[in-house]
């Protein structure tokens, strides 16, 4: 069964940090690279312009695909349109939601767990289901 953990809103300037908590606890699990795809974006159809292809990137790449992403309007921070991204050989999927939160998920509640304790350090609340999840406990 998959569990689906969600942020509270993020911060636009708080992302930078939300990202590279994320990359590092891939990384950790010998993540090398992640799967992105890209949601649709309005204003960028009514430019005429094609939605991005899916693709799979390093995991260090990242960060700058997503800050470009940002820049020129692929990937939308509190949008119309999800960005969502999977980290190859880890199961784990993550989405940008266009609420301006994170949600991750998995079939393995102990990954969102210890990913959550790390989030929870940087300020960050997660909830699933709508109750906050409890990291003092945690190891």
């Amino acid at each position: 069964m998959s569990h689906e953990f969600v942020t509270n809103i993020l911060d636009e300037s708080s992302w930078a940090d939300v990202l590279a908590t994320i990359v590092g606890f891939l990384s950790e699990r010998n993540a090398k690279n992640v799967t992105a795809e890209f949601g649709f974006v309005l204003a960028r159809d009514l430019r005429g312009e094609k939605t991005p292809e899916n693709c799979t990137v390093p995991i260090e790449r990242l960060k700058a695909m997503m800050e470009e992403g940002f820049r020129d309007g692929t990937i939308e921070w509190g949008g119309g349109s999800d960005f969502q991204f999977t980290p190859v050989g880890v199961p784990m999927r993550f989405t940008l939601c266009n609420d301006e939160d994170l949600h991750f998920s998995s079939t393995d509640l102990s990954l969102l767990l210890k990913l959550s304790k790390q989030l929870s350090r940087l300020g960050v609340k997660v909830y699933e289901s709508g109750n906050l999840v409890e990291t003092d406990h945690l190891s």
